[in-house]
């Protein structure tokens, strides 16, 4: 009878509840219920940081704003004039590296990476609306015959002194064979549009060189 109740006994201690030790902090696969606070308050919560691996939202100095304030990157400022006040111009020339008025300089032919070929222009203007790009169109015969006729953008910088505006590097991009055009004199026309609408334009003879340079 008393080996009875020393067995009853040992089944009641196996089937009775057991206590676990307590976690301890800052060991591998602990949980904690209650708030972390330091490193370990990593940002999770997409209502308090946002996306952790973006950084902090700015919220601006009244907590209200949002990355959709920021102001665009074109259109966003006021008209800059080069300088202000002057009459809408526009003046046409060469522009590698430096705007050079048309004259008895050719303009280098360069057969361009896809295979085209093209001459550099510059332009330069007065009285012009900075605040944007502005939209462009050439156009070019030889003899009468068209070839180059296009649209493209055109984005001019006011010089460091604010007296006029330039734009350099500007592709006049050929769609005629390079045996027409080596030593030619082409009849060359650039239309701009700024910023406002105001539309100015320019013409002279560029003459093509002899040779052809690879870009």
């Amino acid at each position: 009878m008393r080996r009875l109740l020393v067995i009853g006994c040992l089944l009641v201690a196996c089937d009775g509840p057991t206590t676990e030790p307590a976690p301890s902090g800052g060991s591998a696969g602990s949980a904690s219920t209650g708030p972390t606070s330091g490193a370990d308050a990593s940002a999770t919560d997409d209502d308090a940081t946002g996306d952790p691996t973006r950084g902090p939202v700015d919220t601006g100095s009244d907590g209200t704003g949002s990355s959709d304030d920021a102001p665009s990157t074109f259109g966003g400022d006021l008209p800059a004039y080069c300088p202000p006040g002057a009459e809408p111009s526009l003046e046409m020339g060469l522009g590698d590296v430096e705007f050079r008025p048309l004259g008895d300089e050719v303009a280098q032919l360069v057969m361009g990476h896809q295979g085209g070929y093209h001459v550099v222009l510059g332009l330069r203007g007065a009285g012009l609306d900075l605040a944007d790009w502005g939209s462009g169109h050439l156009h070019a015969s030889i003899g009468g015959t068209v070839v180059a006729d296009f649209d493209t953008i055109i984005v001019m910088n006011c010089d460091e002194g604010g007296q006029f505006a330039e734009a350099l590097w500007l592709n006049l991009i050929f769609d005629a064979d390079p045996e027409d055009l080596v030593g030619q004199l082409a009849d060359v026309e650039v239309e701009f549009t700024d910023a406002s609408g105001v539309v100015v334009s320019a013409s002279g003879q560029v003459r093509i060189s002899d040779d052809i340079v690879h870009a």
